[in-house]
């Protein structure tokens, strides 16, 4: 009966009655992170790739802006809304909300004071708590697989849909391919990081890391390797270089970006193969160090920019070619920075109050400008009382590629909603440009980006204007 009762009283020890240790949550927060940035870039750049591939496939113009397609837009919306609340739930405080006062202190997950550059992309924002951190890790994810798509289809040359098939299929394996490896890479590095986190290892990722992650690395390289050369390299389907598709008919960049240890000239299938394995890896490797700072330090070299690649494709040949631009004047100098300004107001025009959509506005570089291409959000005020994340997260762009910012990008995230005055930006007048007027800006929500607070019902009717404050 003693030892009965001895048994009971160990058994009942065990199910509940010692407390349970709570869990750490500088440790749930980092992981909530982690995993979170890992899900953004694999629904950014699958979407991104998506759109690409309609366009080759003709149920998209040729001419999209897949940075703007109301689909790429959307699917990128709700992936930057999920981080938001994840990392919000385990680093946001009691109250599980970011930038309120009671989030963990970023300094004590590893973070830095300020958000590194990505490639020249500047993402330079402060930061002070878990909303800094999102809005830099959303910042440097965009550049990463902004890049990653550059390469794989920027150079892309014409192909006719129904004469050129083995063309058309090379292409397509190509960004097929090279965006799974890119996301094969992150998922590796990610889980490899994570297992850090969790105290599973003490090794730097991927080599030797949890001893599994280079093994997913180079099982998804050869994977991506073979596919392509199977669809590029000629009839025996091996990049050898004896029947294989020329570079300059499937139309790749000339040289290989010099990131990390990647570098060279693209002269065939297999140099494009080996170019998409090392930059993938090198750029994954990146983002990944970035979401987890307190065991894997952001690498200088991430920061160090790349040349803009000059090669344009064509108009796919069921296109009507668009009429060429006209250029925009650059070079715009600040009568003296700060001292003379225009406070443009940006108001959400609804039915009913928007949890999430994606908005954009132009404006005319040859008479305003913000500071850089990136740290803009210290320009931007939020209007809404808090109920705004991050300011929107303002993002920078150069619309045309004629090295001058020309358009801002704001990602809404508002859990509580919002309508009506959202934003106002302050933006430098140009020396000896004439005042400026609301008609001078664009205000535009993207198509089917807007949806409810809770995350699914869409808005359609959801719009925006602007007016210039005094």
């Amino acid at each position: 009966m003693r030892i009965l009762v001895v048994l009971s009283s160990l058994v009942g020890l065990l199910l509940g009655g010692v407390p349970a240790r709570a869990a750490d949550p500088i440790l749930a927060c980092q992981r909530a992170l982690l995993a979170a940035s890992q899900k953004l870039a694999h629904a950014t750049l699958a979407a991104t790739a998506s759109c690409e591939a309609r366009k080759r496939s003709a149920p998209l113009p040729a001419d999209t802006d897949c940075a703007s397609e109301a689909k790429t837009v959307a699917a990128r919306t709700k992936a930057g809304a999920a981080l938001v609340k994840a990392v919000a739930k385990r680093c946001g405080g009691p109250d599980h909300a970011c930038g309120t006062g009671d989030d963990l202190a970023s300094g004590a997950l590893g973070w830095p004071g300020t958000c590194p550059s990505f490639e020249g992309a500047v993402c330079a924002a402060p930061i002070v708590d878990c909303s800094g951190m999102t809005t830099c890790e959303i910042c440097v994810d965009d550049a990463a697989t902004d890049r990653a798509r550059a390469l794989l289809f920027d150079s892309l040359l014409p192909s006719d849909p129904k004469l050129q098939k083995a063309l058309r299929k090379c292409q397509s394996a190509i960004g097929k391919e090279g965006a799974k490896l890119f996301d094969a890479d992150w998922k590796a590095l990610a889980r490899c990081w994570d297992a850090r986190l969790s105290g599973k290892h003490a090794n730097p990722c991927p080599d030797p890391g949890d001893g599994k992650a280079t093994t997913a690395i180079a099982a998804a390289t050869s994977a991506a390797h073979a596919k392509i050369c199977k669809a590029c390299g000629g009839h025996d389907g091996t990049c050898d270089g004896v029947d294989d598709i020329a570079v300059a008919t499937i139309g790749v960049a000339p040289t290989c970006p010099n990131v990390g240890a990647c570098g060279g000239p693209i002269a065939t299938v297999g140099d494009l193969a080996g170019c998409l394995a090392c930059t993938n890896a090198a750029r994954a490797a990146c983002t990944a160090a970035l979401a987890a700072p307190s065991v894997a330090p952001y690498p200088p070299a991430c920061a160090v920019p790349q040349p803009t690649s000059t090669t344009t494709p064509g108009p796919l040949p069921t296109a009507t070619p668009s009429p060429a631009s006209t250029p925009v004047t650059v070079g715009c100098p600040v009568a003296a920075p700060g001292s003379v300004e225009t406070s443009v107001t940006i108001t959400l025009d609804s039915g009913s109050a928007v949890g999430a959509a994606s908005l954009v506005l132009d404006y005319p570089p040859a008479r305003v400008r913000l500071p850089s291409l990136g740290d803009v959000q210290a320009r931007v005020t939020d209007l809404t009382g808090g109920n705004l994340f991050a300011k929107g997260a303002p993002n920078n762009q150069d619309s045309n590629n004629d090295n001058e910012a020309d358009r801002l990008r704001f990602t809404l995230v508002a859990p509580s909603g919002v309508t009506g005055a959202i934003l106002k930006v302050d933006f430098d007048r140009c020396d000896g440009a004439s005042p400026t007027a609301a008609a001078d800006y664009v205000c535009t929500v993207v198509a089917g980006s807007a949806v409810a607070p809770d995350g699914v019902t869409p808005i359609p009717g959801a719009a925006c204007h602007v007016s210039l404050s005094p």
